[in-house]
């Protein structure tokens, strides 16, 4: 290697040394120790888009009845009931019936005893059990445990 060009890589891998060894620039928020009080600190800095907000507030509703947890294993209970229309009633690898809804969720009818009739068009609400299981309740009232399939 010539002698100018052996030069100039020490003095480019000099350089680089030097600037590793200088902290780099931060966000004064990233000096904030408490989580939730950084985390705060950032949002009034970058504030939230229309975006994100809606995205949030749609996370409870996408979320209902899937299997989420928090860091502490908690199931997520934002809300406890949802309502809407049954688009479809398709049939699962065992032949229990799936019910698809115009929210796009699908739920695996735990008993799918006779009783509780429902057709496309119905109207249903599924609420939250005691015990983290699902409940629907037919067009007549009638309780059916549910589970969310997807």
């Amino acid at each position: 290697m010539p002698p100018m060009l052996r030069g100039l890589r020490l003095s480019w891998l000099f350089a680089g040394a030097v600037g590793a060894s200088e902290p780099a620039p931060g966000h004064a928020c990233a000096a904030v120790v408490e989580a939730a009080a950084r985390l705060a600190c950032y949002d009034t800095a970058f504030p939230v888009t229309p975006a994100v907000r809606q995205a949030a507030a749609a996370r409870p509703l996408r979320e209902f009845g899937l299997r989420t947890t928090d860091r502490n294993g908690f199931v997520d209970a934002t809300i406890d009931r949802v309502e809407a229309t049954i688009t479809a009633i398709e049939h699962g690898s065992r032949r229990e019936r799936v019910l698809v809804l115009d929210n796009g969720q699908a739920w695996r009818r735990s008993n799918d005893a006779d009783r509780g009739h429902v057709a496309v068009g119905d109207r249903v609400e599924i609420r939250r059990g005691p015990l983290g299981n699902h409940i629907l309740r037919t067009p007549a009232r009638v309780p059916v445990p549910v589970a969310r399939v997807r």
